[in-house]
């Protein structure tokens, strides 16, 4: 009651400065009556705790309390009013009506009521009290924002809506090349199995962009949702209200990262083919997960068999030294079998790939490590180690104690953690490489390692029967800090509400712009010189079909070599303008502005750009047009 008052005053304050500050009060009579309906929410809470400090209704308050704790409601209605809230909060935000929950308290305040209601209607659930119904509720709102923001990227717009936006289009259309551009081009070497997924709705049909964008959001949110519910069904046992708990919490956890849907593929092949009573079953499919992560990352190699490894590890208790070889049979096989697997797969890949520069599969082993990325920077404001502790201590504080409960063997105990750290630290490794460290992205295997621990120790029914003497630790106050985490590093109250909107399109000036560069590029054709596309590759691809592609020297494609330093390519590159080989350059506006680490986002890969592509692009060709709306300039030979 008292935190509900507290709340509901700062966030109505909040509100009324707002309005001061933008002088609704005195020109909006609707604005009157909004900050007089407001109050109510502020002073229910102060009514029902002066009612609780005086003896005389201490107990009708207490009484009241209680009743409302035990509401009852249809299943359906309750599915439907909690999934309402759910998407409240999102909607309201991401509207014409967001400007105007700019305060962070006025954010608090809004989460906390809906939470609130969303608790009551729950109803009293077995072993779940109010508080934590109350941090379900936070956690389905925060489950709404993540879907209901992917919106933000499902767009019609010609351009691209990021740096590497168009770059992953054109990946992925690669593996329809044959068919979009009449011949056989080299497939992808950055991340195959991303662009193999995302090629899809390319080897389907001819769809426009928005399709590919909607296809995209859709791999973020599926993949991750399939596997968390196949776990669930296989894995973890867990039905009805404890289910949705899991399912929500799971999905927002693994967002934090955010761990790639690619990555999916491997944890859903391992949960699915997984059977503590059939090693070679299992065997199997931590091949084929293997064989799909050796088209991934590298730092994927070994993860499903890590997978694989802990779960029969926990559902195997140790049978004692005299039969230790075989109780590690398994573990062994998983480990070789998959390492052999992930690395017979990236070679066949690399030699079916077409590619060129072979070297380019191996341009992670030659990308300088930029250490101070793992602490404050201007990369990103709290680094790595700070952010990724703070998110996930809980958890591991929850996993140690139920470890020590259990009392394992030291030969099961052992390998888990062993590689729950070589996880960690691997990904605190890769998190440095140049071009990484701006988010937590490279700590994917490690978050999805900590969820499979937390789903078997800590949810997973049949193992709780197993414990005779120890029930599974779980004290309110943690599952609390638990649950509500990911959901306040993942909705960030103080975000502004231009940063959330969706793209807002000048239809207009878009298609002014889109059709002169693509005017631009049809003359140069017609003169018979070549077109290079750095950037916006896309027009090609669903605008301007009829001109031919210069594959080479993609955006993406030209930063990956610019930062690993392959100086055969780029030689190469230099080379070509120096030649004048084309005839035109579509590229975004070009400065020769080298970067200082201690106040400029990703500078590193700035001055490898500056250094390696834009120095000698000016040097050769020089600006003739620039477009405001998208950023791009053409670029022409020098006289």
């Amino acid at each position: 009651m008292l935190i509900s008052f507290v709340i509901s005053i700062m966030g109505w304050i909040d509100l009324l400065n707002m309005s001061m500050a933008n002088h609704f009060i005195p020109n909006s009579i609707k604005w009157m009556i909004i900050l007089g309906i407001s109050v109510l929410p502020v002073l229910f809470p102060l009514v029902l705790v002066i009612g609780y400090w005086m003896p005389s209704t201490r107990d009708r308050v207490s009484y009241f309390l209680a009743d409302i704790q035990k509401v009852k409601l249809p299943e359906i209605l309750r599915f439907i009013v909690v999934l309402t809230i759910g998407v409240a909060y999102s909607l309201l935000l991401f509207s014409f009506y967001g400007r105007f929950f700019e305060g962070i308290y006025l954010r608090i305040f809004l989460v906390w009521n809906l939470s609130i209601i969303g608790a009551i209607c729950i109803g009293k659930r077995e072993s779940s009290g109010f508080l934590l119904r109350i941090a379900f509720t936070t956690m389905v709102i925060g489950f709404g924002y993540a879907i209901i923001s992917l919106n933000r990227g499902i767009s019609s717009s010609a351009f691209t809506l990021g740096w590497s936006e168009a770059s992953r289009y054109y990946y992925a259309s690669l593996f329809a090349s044959s068919r979009l551009y009449g011949q056989r081009l080299a497939w992808p070497f950055l991340h195959p199995s991303r662009y193999i997924l995302q090629s899809i709705p390319f080897i389907i049909a001819d769809f426009p962009i928005v399709v590919h964008r909607f296809w995209q959001a859709f791999l973020w949110v599926s993949l991750p949702l399939l596997s968390i519910w196949v776990f669930l069904k296989r894995i973890v046992i867990l039905k009805g209200y404890h289910a949705w708990v899991f399912l929500i919490w799971s999905f927002l956890f693994l967002y934090q990262g955010p761990v790639y849907y690619h990555l999916f593929v491997c944890i859903l092949l391992v949960i699915l083919g997984y059977q503590k009573d059939n090693i070679w079953k299992t065997t199997i499919f931590v091949v084929l997960a293997s064989l799909w992560a050796g088209i991934s990352r590298v730092n994927w190699f070994p993860v499903p068999a890590m997978v694989a490894i802990i779960l029969y590890l926990l559902d195997h208790p140790f049978p004692g030294k005299d039969k230790l070889i075989k109780y590690f049979i398994p573990p062994v096989l998983f480990t070789v079998l998959g390492l052999i697997s992930a690395f017979g797969s990236q070679v066949l890949y690399a030699l079916l790939s077409s590619e060129e520069h072979i070297e380019s599969f191996g341009s992670s082993f030659t990308s300088d490590l930029l250490w101070y990325r793992l602490f404050p920077n201007a990369t990103s404001q709290w680094g790595i180690v700070l952010p990724i502790l703070f998110l996930t201590l809980p958890v591991l504080v929850l996993l140690i104690v139920n470890f020590c409960r259990r009392q394992y063997s030291t030969w099961q105990w052992f390998p888990i953690w062993a590689i729950v750290f070589v996880l960690f630290a691997g990904g605190l490794v890769v998190s440095t490489k140049i071009g990484g460290g701006g988010n937590l992205h490279n700590l994917d295997a490690w978050l999805v390692i900590l969820w499979i621990l937390v789903g078997k120790l800590v949810f997973d029914k049949e193992m709780e029967l197993g414990i005779s003497e120890k029930k599974i630790w779980r004290p309110t106050w943690l599952m609390l800090v638990i649950f509500l985490l990911p959901f306040v590093y993942h909705i960030d109250f103080q975000r502004s509400y231009t940063s959330i909107i969706p793209l807002q399109v000048d239809i207009e000036l878009e298609q002014e712009e889109k059709e002169s560069i693509l005017k631009r590029a049809a003359m140069a054709n017609a003169d018979g010189q070549e077109i290079l596309f750095i950037s916006q590759r896309q027009l090609l691809m669903f605008e301007g079909k009829e001109l031919p592609l210069t594959d080479e020297y993609e955006l993406l494609t030209l930063m990956e070599m610019a930062i690993s330093n392959n100086q055969p390519y780029l030689e190469k590159f230099s080379v070509d303008l120096q030649n004048h080989r084309f005839g035109i350059i579509i590229v975004e506006k070009q400065a020769e502005k080298i970067s200082n680490r201690d106040d400029s986002y990703f500078s590193e890969e700035n001055n490898a750009w500056v250094k390696n592509i834009t120095i000698p692009l000016l040097q050769n060709y020089e600006e003739v047009r620039y477009y405001s709306y998208s950023h791009l300039t053409i670029l022409e030979p020098k006289q």
